[in-house]
């Protein structure tokens, strides 16, 4: 900084661009000598001065700027210090939005980042052995989620836009981003009961932006399929386990925020066949998916159901859920139509004829 000046005067000033943060004012490069003296007893804020400068030169996108963020990001989580820890990430994410492709691969990294941030949030015990639960950090749990739902909102308009959708790269783009989200669910069920009514019902509003914008990723999955899916633990090369308490936590959440029970993948598979798939099959999910309007005799495009999937497992569905409970009069007449070989596709009303299709 010293160099930039001759005589007392600032001749080579810093390039005006990359310099401030849209999101947190305090994350700017100082532009000045005296502004650097005053922040020289601060060890934290020189640090940090210290990775603008390198992520200017090098880039928000390289790969030693993205290790270097992470790496402090998790050195203020472990100090507890999560405001500043996500508000790092944060800028990051605004900066590389200036230079770096919705789809560019590494516009993830930070959001991947977000997931270990908070599990380290949410399983921290203080200490008397107590599990920490900062729910004064809503605010920066929140931001972390807004920031999702703006990503999202450009990714998907990249792939409508462009008319990429359909290549595979991109799609596992915003499938590893889908992902994202729904890691990002996990710690908010668990700092729910800790947090107020309306600090909920602002993250459920946040919630409902991304459900209405229906994100597809591989074979046409949504979000509720991913909830359901074996694949939901993997992420990457770090695996993030999620309870069977917390999956059923995060399909009651989901469903409640709009997603729509009856939704389909291009296989003809819901929610619940993708459950069924898996090895594990809790309970407690099956009931959540059932509760919220899912059929447990839809069939498939193969003409699978729910019970036919788990008995090639090896289980009845008896053991899981009472079938004469769920089952309903409406259920067993579009069974019997189209058992029967009934028609009925110019006969039944549109909403009739979808429901008639899925049994």
């Amino acid at each position: 900084m010293s160099m930039r000046y001759v005589n007392g005067v600032l001749i080579y000033p810093k390039a005006e661009d990359s310099l401030s943060s849209p999101t947190h004012e305090e994350l700017s490069e100082v532009v000045t000598l005296h502004q650097l003296e005053n922040i020289g007893l601060d060890g934290d804020a020189v640090q940090e001065q210290a990775l603008l400068v390198m992520a200017r030169v090098l880039g928000y996108g390289h790969l030693d700027t993205l290790r270097i963020i992470r790496r402090t990001g998790l050195d203020y989580a472990t100090r507890l210090d999560f405001k500043r820890c996500i508000n790092l990430t944060v800028h990051a994410i605004d900066m590389q939005r200036n230079h770096l492709n919705p789809l560019d691969h590494n516009r993830l990294f930070h959001f991947k980042s977000f997931i270990i941030f908070f599990k380290q949030m949410t399983n921290t015990k203080d200490a008397r052995g107590n599990i920490y639960k900062p729910k004064e950090y809503f605010e920066e749990f929140l931001l972390a989620f807004e920031k999702c739902i703006e990503e999202t909102e450009l990714i998907i308009c990249e792939l409508n836009c462009t008319g990429v959708y359909r290549e595979r790269s991109h799609v596992c783009h915003l499938d590893q981003f889908i992902h994202i989200v729904l890691h990002l669910l996990v710690p908010f069920v668990r700092l729910q009961p800790d947090i107020t009514d309306h600090q909920c019902h602002t993250f459920k509003r946040a919630l409902h932006k991304i459900v209405k914008m229906e994100p597809r990723g591989y074979m046409g999955a949504a979000l509720l399929h991913y909830s359901c899916s074996e694949y939901f633990k993997d992420i990457d090369n770090f695996i993030q386990p999620v309870s069977a308490s917390n999956r059923a936590e995060v399909v009651d959440l989901l469903l409640e925020t709009g997603a729509d029970p009856s939704v389909t993948g291009r296989d003809g598979n819901t929610a619940l066949h993708e459950l069924a798939k898996n090895k594990e099959c809790p309970k407690g999910v099956v009931d959540a998916l059932l509760s919220g309007g899912v059929h447990l005799d839809a069939m498939n495009s193969q003409g699978q159901t729910f019970a036919s999937l788990r008995a090639s497992r090896g289980q009845p569905v008896s053991q899981l859920v009472n079938v004469v409970r769920h089952t309903s009069l409406q259920c067993l007449a579009a069974a019997s139509i189209r058992r029967h070989g009934i028609p009925y596709k110019d006969v039944l009303p549109s909403r009739l004829v979808k429901f008639v299709d899925m049994h």
